[in-house]
Formats: C-alpha cells, sequence, structure tokens
C-alpha cells in the first residue's frame, strides 16, 4: 500500500477532530478512514516525521521553545 506522505495525512487528521488514540482506532478501523491513510500511523511514520499521538492529533501543539503545551 502507497500512504500519503506524512505531512499531508497530518493535515487530513486535524481536520477530523479526533481528540485520543482510543478514538483514533475507531477512525482507523472504520469505512470512514481512506485507505491511502495508514490505521497505524506510529509505525509507518515512525522514522518520517512521527512525533506521538498528540501531536498527529493536534491534541497538542509546539510552542516556539520547542516544547509542547496542550491546546484548550
Amino acid at each position: 500500500m502507497i500512504y500519503r506522505n506524512f505531512e499531508v495525512a497530518l493535515q487530513f487528521i486535524r481536520k477530523l477532530n479526533i481528540r485520543s488514540a482510543t478514538e483514533w482506532r475507531k477512525y482507523a478501523y472504520s469505512s470512514e478512514r481512506p485507505k491511502d491513510i495508514p490505521s497505524h500511523p506510529d509505525q509507518t511514520y515512525k522514522n518520517s516525521g512521527w512525533k506521538g499521538w498528540e501531536y498527529w492529533l493536534g491534541t497538542k501543539r509546539e510552542n516556539m521553545k520547542g516544547s509542547y503545551q496542550q491546546v484548550k
């Protein structure tokens, strides 16, 4: 399977407003997930941008000093 590159997939996923890894798993195994978005992004993108579930889902954001803070 050829998946979208990490940055393109990240933009798509963040628009879905999924808030947790549990919600992600439900979505990942549903018919709603496009086939070119991996169900296990932590494995697929581990060497090409993966920074954890909170980064993937956009529930934390990077501040100017490079540390993460909770998105409200």
